[in-house]
């Protein structure tokens, strides 16, 4: 006989409110599509495309949306936060970095304090190559476990349908890989290029579980790292070697304090 205790009781209820609020948004979905006939043509969010696939194909059960929806929730949330964190680790021990980024921003959108268009966001290729060097450095979600729906073949390995792998994102595939190079992201920029594969870097995944919320997580990594280089000088309040990686749902620098001081 299994007996919960109270950190299992509290974990059941928080998965029960989330579970109820998550019901409320299909619900509310599926009232806004009946008494908006255009949103069927064109859904405004991830939440409606799959209800209007529901109801065409009847691909999806109520159940499979929650479990999109929900997974969407968790795992968008704190994977781009963590992610923010480890670059944060990172550029405050290298500030001519944060210098570059700085520059970057300056140059881009100088008189606010974000980037407030499309175009704006487009420009800020350093603070993205920072934000892509991060997640290659300390992917958040450094496994990725798979079931092989078939007999497969992979350099004359044989991998039987059924068997559950477990895929390392977070490998030693480039030139000075242990160094904190952003510069390895830009097109023309790189001074490894040629030993350096993007496509081989798989944090988000691929093929049909490809992540659907790689564009958002990118723009807002992106984002935030400039206006806070923008605005802050910062150095790490400990020393580096107290700061660990800790494996909880997702990877993040344990014990990290960060010193800002507004420039």
């Amino acid at each position: 006989r299994w007996i919960k205790r109270s950190k299992d009781k509290k974990l059941d209820a928080a998965l029960k409110s989330i579970e109820t609020i998550i019901y409320k948004f299909i619900d509310e979905a599926k009232t806004r599509l009946a008494n908006d006939s255009n949103r069927k043509e064109n859904p405004s969010n991830f939440l409606e495309a799959l209800l209007v696939e529901q109801e065409i194909a009847d691909k999806f059960s109520d159940k499979e949306i929650f479990g999109n929806v929900f997974s969407m929730l968790l795992a968008g949330e704190d994977t781009t936060s963590n992610s923010i964190a480890w670059a944060i680790y990172y550029l405050a021990q290298h500030p001519e970095i944060v210098s570059k980024v700085r520059s970057e921003a300056n140059a881009v959108y100088a008189d606010q304090l974000t980037p407030s268009t499309d175009k704006d966001l487009t420009q800020l290729k350093y603070a993205n190559a920072v934000a892509q060097e991060a997640i290659r450095m300390k992917p958040v979600s450094p496994n990725l476990y798979m079931e092989a729906i078939s007999d497969v073949t992979i350099n004359n390995f044989l991998i039987p349908k059924g068997m559950v792998m477990m895929l390392q994102t977070k490998i030693a595939q480039t030139t000075e890989a242990n160094l904190f190079i952003p510069e390895r992201w830009i097109r023309g920029g790189c001074p490894m290029h040629e030993n350096h594969n993007p496509e081989t870097i798989k944090a988000f995944g691929g093929g049909p579980r490809f992540c659907p919320g790689k564009n958002l997580a990118m723009h807002e990594m992106t984002i935030t790292i400039s206006a806070i280089c923008k605005q802050f000088d910062f150095s790490l309040a400990v020393d580096p070697k107290e700061i660990i990686e800790q494996f909880a749902f997702t990877m993040y620098p344990k014990h990290l304090k960060v010193n800002l001081q507004r420039i």
